[in-house]
């Protein structure tokens, strides 16, 4: 019994950092120039996080909803193979009608016959297909198989492809609509707001499948690591509800995006019940969103490790975030009044998985991003306006 418990607990701990990897690897492929670049990253990326042989994604073809167009995939050898191009009918057997009238979460075939480019056997193994549903429609599938390793598919394996597919398939859409963008100047208020409400959306589903898994999870501190991965997304959430698109400025108030994160953490960490106090004072400064997201980032996980760690015994306490535009630099200062970093702390040798992503996201902005001396915590962010 030990040893089925040690087991299960280890493979709790695979599964949530998968999660993770998943999490950042969305960030990573937000960032892609194009739908073949973002397509041919989540094939790659994905084999690798995911631990199938091969994966591949294809789109249903928009001129004959029977067949489906190649964009990346995997050839028998598991390197990456450009498809784009490359149509083929629709399999019943394999992807009946259900799969793509979204009945079927995913659809698993064991022991399948797996073919090359020229349709020719190369062997046999598990085939696990997942549909690409954009949060309104499915508009292709990403499959995946263990051919080399012939390694069975997994319930686990399952849940997080279903759980990237989806992920995949709302940025395809995304790209899909920025490009769109840039070649139908006349609708672009229209697609603006497209873009802003399917983002919106794309978060909130992922922030939703977070939650559904964290409610399966007893462990307080798998607990600990899905709220801190929901309030990653949540910030994010947050960006696309106050992009102005109406005056198509395509620009934030870091006033109001800054107190709906610190709101929404102090929420999710009860600080009302600990009697931890959060004030701000952030002045009304507009930025572009590619530089709000990770100052967003940034306060979120500052806040997250004052909250927890300033005051293990809990309250009283107070944690201050303060906001100002310092020209030509603007600065984000969050402190605390509560015990302090360990003696030597660095922010370059720290292990944890959260200052590492504040350090990369710093430089990201362009910034600096320090830690002060003197009673309890206090960090420093400066970044060109």
């Amino acid at each position: 019994m030990a040893v089925e418990a040690s087991r299960g607990s280890q493979d709790e701990e695979t599964f949530i950092e998968a999660l993770r990897s998943l999490h950042e690897i969305s960030l990573q492929l937000s960032a892609s120039p194009d739908l073949d670049g973002l397509c041919r990253r989540a094939v790659e990326w994905g084999m690798g996080r995911l631990g199938f042989d091969r994966m591949s994604i294809w789109f249903i073809d928009p001129e004959d909803s029977d067949w489906n167009v190649g964009s990346w995939g995997t050839d028998e050898s598991g390197r990456l193979r450009d498809e784009r191009g490359v149509r083929v009918r629709r399999d019943p057997i394999i992807a009946p009608p259900e799969f793509y009238e979204g009945k079927l979460p995913v659809v698993v075939s064991r022991d399948l016959d797996c073919f090359d480019e020229k349709r020719r056997v190369v062997g046999r193994s598990d085939k696990a297909l997942a549909p690409l549903w954009d949060g309104r429609r499915i508009i292709g599938e990403l499959s995946a198989d263990n051919l080399l390793s012939h390694k069975s598919v997994g319930t686990r394996d399952i849940e997080l492809l279903t759980i990237y597919a989806r992920m995949v398939a709302h940025l395809c859409s995304l790209m899909r609509t920025k490009e769109a963008l840039a070649s139908e100047s006349l609708a672009r208020k229209t697609l603006l707001l497209e873009l802003k409400h399917r983002t919106k959306n794309s978060i909130s589903v992922i922030a939703s499948l977070v939650g559904m898994e964290a409610e399966r999870v007893r462990d307080p501190d798998a607990r600990s690591a899905f709220a801190t991965l929901a309030n990653r997304v949540e910030a994010l959430g947050s960006l696309y509800s106050l992009i102005d698109v109406e005056g198509l400025t395509g620009s934030v108030d870091l006033k109001d995006y800054l107190e709906a994160i610190v709101h929404h953490v102090a929420a999710s960490q009860g600080t009302d019940s600990r009697a931890i106090a959060v004030g701000t004072k952030i002045e009304s400064i507009r930025v572009d969103p590619k530089k709000a997201a990770p100052l967003g980032l940034v306060l979120n996980e500052l806040l997250t490790d004052c909250m927890k760690y300033a005051h293990p015994e809990g309250g009283p306490g107070r944690i201050e975030v303060e906001l100002r535009l310092e020209a030509p630099e603007i600065r984000l200062l969050v402190s605390d009044d509560g015990v302090g970093l360990p003696p030597g702390f660095a922010a370059s040798s720290s292990s944890g998985l959260g200052m590492g992503l504040i350090l990369l996201l710093a430089r990201q902005l362009g910034g600096r991003f320090e830690i002060g001396e003197g009673t309890g915590a206090r960090f420093s962010l400066r970044f060109p306006q």
